[in-house]
C-alpha cells in the first residue's frame, strides 16, 4: 500500500465530512488572537497549511497581504473567498515564492503531519526575509 502524501490526505480529509472550525474553543479564539497580535500589521505573511483560511482571515483583517497554501483544492477556494491568495500545493516540495519574499512566515498545526521536516524548515528560511519573523 502507498502511503500518501500531504496532498493526496488534505484533499480525501477535506470532503469526508465538509468543512470543520477550527475555533471550537476559548482557548482556540485566544490563541489566534495571540498569533494575529504577534504578527501585526502591513506585513507580508505566508500561511502555511492555511486550510480554509480561519486563521488567515484575521490576520488579513489585521491589514496585512496574506498568501496561503494547503492541499486541499476545497478549502484553498474558501480562503481566497476570505481575501487570501492561496494556492494548492504540496507541502512537502519546494514552495513556488522567491526567496526572502516574506516578513513572516506562520505555520500553525502542520508540522506534525510533515515527515522531511528538515526540507520544510529550510523552504520556510527561504521565502522569509533575512530578519523577518
Amino acid at each position: 500500500m502507498k502511503s500518501k502524501n500531504t496532498l493526496e490526505y488534505a484533499n480525501e480529509i477535506s470532503g469526508k465530512n465538509g468543512m470543520y472550525d477550527y475555533l471550537i474553543n476559548k482557548a482556540d479564539k485566544i490563541s489566534v488572537h495571540k498569533i494575529v497580535s504577534l504578527i501585526g500589521r502591513g506585513k507580508k505573511v505566508l500561511d502555511i497549511g492555511c486550510y480554509d483560511g480561519v486563521i488567515g482571515e484575521k490576520i488579513f483583517n489585521n491589514n496585512n497581504v496574506v498568501y496561503g497554501i494547503d492541499g486541499s483544492e476545497r478549502a484553498i477556494k474558501i480562503a481566497i473567498e476570505k481575501g487570501i491568495i492561496g494556492k494548492t500545493c504540496n507541502l512537502e516540495s519546494k514552495f513556488e515564492f522567491n526567496d526572502d519574499y516574506f516578513d513572516v512566515v506562520f505555520a500553525g498545526e502542520i508540522i506534525e503531519h510533515i515527515f522531511d521536516t528538515d526540507f520544510f524548515m529550510n523552504e520556510i528560511w527561504s521565502v522569509l526575509k533575512n530578519g523577518g519573523d
